[in-house]
């Protein structure tokens, strides 16, 4: 007698685990800048430049075709002129007297914020001196 050939049953194969890479944790979106990566050390100093007083003058000349020293650049001319106006209205007796040291403080808070803002490379534009100096061609 043949023996008839005995039919295996497949066996079941266990899964292969895949191993699958972690994915890193999705970071805070940041308020987007223009070209941080490549902002260095010379547009940093120019960019504190810019807020020192009359100083303004050489980013703003220097370094024209550069957008984020002359973003700064603009706003240190706007923040003079602006300290320049505040010193004239303190002349102005009783009302100069009592308003004029008020907005000196508000320049020197904005002038501190502003160069602490360029330190972290950033394009911070300040309240209404920001707009104005928005509207320069320069």
């Amino acid at each position: 007698m043949a023996k008839k050939p005995v039919k295996k049953k497949p066996v079941a194969k266990k899964p292969v685990k895949e191993k699958v890479a972690k994915k890193a944790p999705a970071k805070k979106a940041m308020p987007k800048i223009t070209n941080m990566e490549t902002i260095g050390g010379t547009q940093i100093l120019m960019g504190i430049i810019s807020y020192l007083w009359i100083l303004f003058i050489i980013p703003l000349l220097a370094m024209r075709k550069d957008e984020f020293v002359h973003f700064h650049a603009k706003q240190g001319l706007v923040l003079f002129l602006s300290s320049i106006a505040v010193s004239i209205f303190t002349v102005i007796p009783f009302i100069g007297w009592v308003i004029g040291p008020i907005l000196h403080l508000v320049l020197i808070i904005f002038w501190v914020l502003a160069i602490v803002n360029v330190i972290l490379k950033r394009k911070w534009k300040m309240p209404l001196l920001g707009d104005w100096a928005e509207r320069l061609d320069l």
